[in-house]
């Protein structure tokens, strides 16, 4: 096996690792919700938080975009 295949599966398995932990995070969270509002409104939270995660957002606001 060469270097770049072993550095290929390496990040491809802590992406699956991060992906796995993310899944068990939401359902823990989702499992605490009790209504249907309580559960749509916490997987917008959680769906908010990944988005500006991907986006390198730290602030967290809602209003407006930073340039």
């Amino acid at each position: 096996m060469t270097v770049p295949q072993m550095v290929r599966n390496h990040a491809q398995r802590a992406e699956r690792r991060a992906r796995f932990e993310a899944e068990a995070q939401l359902a823990e969270r989702l499992s605490k919700a009790r209504t249907p509002r309580q559960k749509r409104r916490e997987l917008a939270r959680v769906n908010g938080e990944a988005k500006r995660a991907r986006s390198g957002d730290q602030e967290g606001g809602t209003v407006g975009r930073r340039e």
